[in-house]
């Protein structure tokens, strides 16, 4: 895939599994290494393998950013000691409002980022449904939360400043434009939804009813399924516990959008 040649936009690579670290090597022209979990806290990285990141990070002179999952009372804790790994001053990517609400009582350096599963960006891939919308319609499932005056605040008043975003099919409007925030693009993937079901593990009670995940061997790291809806002409894919879509047309007025970084998934 092509990617543009705009000397302004930072330029990062996105992955949730050591082993991808190989697959990184043969990139260039990146300066970010996004290193964690964004959808499910069983996947969350060991203490080994974050510091096994943070440590190819400083070799290859890059800037690091922690991702981290909506998360359980539990999630929360082991999310809480990998930070302490974690150099001060990194970015931390939030999707749980607990983590944020954490960071700001513990009043520790670390950057939050608002991350996808809280960005407000409207998420539907029905059949052509972008096309057929009014302009005033159209215009409201390109937004995101920033542009809602009281959330912007909110995020503001928190240490928010940059805002992780989806490259959405019906196009994007971040309202970013006077520079209060700053906008992360991820691509070629895009968040539709998530899950706490983990459709690979499954225990079963004497009822044989689903009741808990108590071991998670992390096995949908390693693979994902395209799927077809007959609701939609684009393809799915699912990767873990969450449906993706894919989207390789990165909008051409980046600057304009506010968004000053790209961000390359790795799966």
């Amino acid at each position: 895939m092509k990617i543009l040649n705009i000397s302004k936009i930072e330029k990062a690579v996105y992955c949730n599994d050591v082993s991808i670290l190989k697959k990184i090597k043969k990139k260039n022209k990146f300066s970010r290494i996004y290193f964690g979990e964004e959808f499910c806290p069983f996947r969350l990285p060991t203490k080994e393998d974050l510091e096994s990141v943070i440590k190819y990070a400083r070799k290859n002179k890059l800037q690091f950013t922690f991702v981290t999952p909506w998360l359980t009372d539990d999630a929360l804790a082991r999310v809480r000691g990998l930070l302490e790994v974690v150099p001060f001053g990194s970015e931390v990517v939030i999707n749980d409002y607990g983590l944020l609400l954490a960071l700001k009582r513990e009043k520790n350096n670390f950057i939050p980022v608002l991350g996808r599963l809280l960005n407000g960006q409207i998420r539907g891939l029905r059949a052509n449904y972008e096309r057929r919308l009014t302009k005033n319609i159209l215009k409201n499932f390109q937004s995101c939360h920033p542009q809602i005056e009281t959330l912007a605040d909110f995020y503001k008043n928190n240490g928010i400043n940059r805002i992780e975003l989806d490259n959405l099919p019906q196009g994007i409007k971040t309202g970013f434009e006077n520079k209060r925030f700053s906008g992360s693009l991820y691509y070629p993937y895009g968040y539709i939804t998530v899950t706490r079901f983990c459709p690979y593990i499954i225990l079963k009670n004497r009822f044989n009813l689903i009741f808990s995940i108590k071991k998670c061997n992390k096995t949908c790291l390693k693979s994902i399924f395209p799927m077809e809806n007959k609701e939609t002409d684009r393809k799915i894919f699912v990767i873990g516990n969450s449906h993706f879509f894919k989207n390789n047309n990165i909008p051409k007025n980046l600057s304009e959008l506010g968004i000053d970084r790209l961000v390359e998934e790795l799966f």
